[in-house]
This record gives structure tokens, C-alpha cells and sequence, in this order.
């Protein structure tokens, strides 16, 4: 009786495995990935990721932004890489006010298919480790660089940054910078006047 029961769980367990649909299982290896659709916004500033030398990315109807040193300076996170313990991610507790200007030269084009992989190294978010394998949004390689989803986690809680969709404006991210100027005091015609942060 014993042996028939685990005979039938086991016939049970592999059914409902298989039976999960392919868009909740974990990815690994290889992917396929897409530009956005849509316009993407970061800090103010509109990027055409066809033109963008680490375009902005799509995989599971998410979109993945390029985590370069660029980007890091741009969004007020610090990166750290070594071959022994992998890539290390921190929010700046000191983030700069830069221009959002990302490197360009890229020859993309939107609806069609590239190719990504599954990030194989180990990844660390303000300290603590992500298991990659059994994320439903995967960080992901594309050309050597590491992309990270923008979902809630990691942009809002992790990231610190501001998230905001519009289907006619598309998405909006914007991150912490470091504030030079306080409140308006005033304005005229050809000024402004405001004041400015002790530091």
C-alpha cells in the first residue's frame, strides 16, 4: 500500500510539474528578449534604446535596464565585480546629480528577437545574495553586461527609485540625486531664485 501511494505521488508531482505553464517556470541558459515597445524615460530624459550601445530590454512583457558604470553613476547605485564573488550592487547612500546620458552607437531594432542569457554568476543586492535560478524575472547578459528587471523589488524597494507607466507616454524611472538647490523662492521673467542646501 505504501509503495503504491508513493508510486502515485510521484506520477502526481511530475504531471504538475509539467503542467506549469512556461511563463512562471524559472528561465535558464538562453533567452530571447526584445527592445521596449515603448519610450523609456530615465531621470527626465527620453532614450532610444535602437540607437543606445546597452539598449533598454524586454523579457516576459518586463523591462530590464543595463546595468553599466554609467548607469550606476547616473541612478545612485555602486557596482563592484570580481571573478571570485561576482557582481555586487548598493544603493549610494550619496548619489551624484548627473545628466542621464548614456552611451550610444547601437543598431537595434524594435521587434526583433535577441538574444540574452541567464546571469551564471553570483549577484549580491545591498548584501544580500539573489538566487538567480528562481527568479520569474531573471537577471539576464547581454552583450557581457548585467540587466536587472524593474520590477517592484528591486527598483522601488532595493533601488530606491520612482516607477510610473502611461500607455501613451510610457515608462518613467526615476532615481535619488543629490540636491544642489532647495525650494523656489522666486522667479521673474529672465531669473530664478531659489535657495540652496547647506552641506
Amino acid at each position: 500500500m505504501i509503495k503504491k501511494l508513493a508510486i502515485f505521488v510521484s506520477i502526481l508531482t511530475l504531471f504538475l510539474v509539467l503542467a506549469i505553464p512556461n511563463s512562471t517556470k524559472a528561465a535558464t541558459g538562453n533567452v530571447s528578449v526584445t527592445l521596449p515597445a515603448f519610450e523609456v524615460e530615465l531621470n527626465g530624459i527620453k532614450h532610444n534604446s535602437e540607437t543606445m550601445k546597452y539598449p533598454f530590454l524586454t523579457y516576459k512583457d518586463i523591462t530590464y535596464v543595463p546595468m553599466t558604470w554609467t548607469m550606476s553613476l547616473v541612478t545612485g547605485l555602486q557596482l563592484q565585480w570580481s571573478g571570485e564573488e561576482g557582481l555586487s550592487v548598493y544603493k549610494s547612500r550619496n548619489p551624484f546629480a548627473i545628466k542621464p546620458e548614456l552611451e550610444t552607437g547601437g543598431n537595434f531594432k524594435k521587434g526583433r528577437a535577441y538574444n540574452a542569457q541567464v546571469v551564471p554568476f553570483a549577484v549580491t543586492v545591498n548584501g544580500q545574495s539573489v538566487n538567480n535560478a528562481s527568479q520569474l524575472y531573471p537577471l539576464l547578459v547581454f552583450q557581457d553586461i548585467t540587466y536587472f528587471p524593474l520590477t517592484w523589488t528591486y527598483a522601488v524597494e532595493n533601488f530606491g527609485w520612482n516607477l510610473n507607466w502611461d500607455a501613451i507616454q510610457g515608462f518613467k524611472v526615476g532615481s535619488d540625486q543629490r540636491s544642489y538647490m532647495g525650494s523656489l523662492i522666486h522667479e521673474d521673467e529672465q531669473h530664478y531664485y531659489v535657495g540652496l542646501l547647506s552641506r
